[in-house]
């Protein structure tokens, strides 16, 4: 048998998805559907090959586009992108972080014993639910962003 201190708060699951509830806001989600669809059709069009030669956005008509053009375009746009989702997103970040703190110090601690062989670490549902949220909610679109901008750099220059 194994010693095991495990954190128990019987209300974690309903407060962790409080958090995940309040932390979504109209600016945060419009930003990042915009910065993942960027990055999205940068990725996408470099490794595809796909060179449009001509494009039609918003009434504007742009004939005879080259790569390094279309490249230069979806660079800016993620970038602009990418600066929105930073500057709306990391206070959200910094107070879901916190309620988190809260609500682990909040919680007590339970020691007892398990046997050995056991493979399933203490509170991982829990933990890796907000991990995994933090990873697709606000570094999965940063990454992609990076990803994007890099890609865009290389095809411009």
């Amino acid at each position: 048998m194994v010693e095991t201190r495990e954190r128990y708060n019987p209300n974690e699951v309903q407060e962790l998805d409080e958090v995940i509830r309040s932390s979504y806001n109209d600016f945060v989600r419009l930003e990042r559907r915009n910065l993942l669809l960027t990055s999205s059709v940068t990725i996408i069009s470099a490794f595809s090959g796909l060179n449009p030669s001509k494009g039609s956005i918003l009434g504007f008509t742009f004939e005879n586009l080259t790569s390094s053009a279309f490249y230069l375009i979806l660079l800016a746009l993620t970038a602009y992108f990418m600066a929105a989702f930073l500057i709306y997103s990391v206070p959200n970040y910094r107070d879901a972080k916190e309620a988190r703190k809260a609500i682990v110090a909040g919680s007590h601690t339970l020691e007892y014993s398990r046997p050995w062989y056991s493979i399933v670490p203490p509170n991982i549902g829990t933990d890796s639910r907000y991990y995994c949220w933090v990873f697709i909610h606000f570094i999965l679109p940063v990454l992609a962003g990076l990803a994007s901008c890099i890609v865009g750099v290389l095809n411009v220059t």
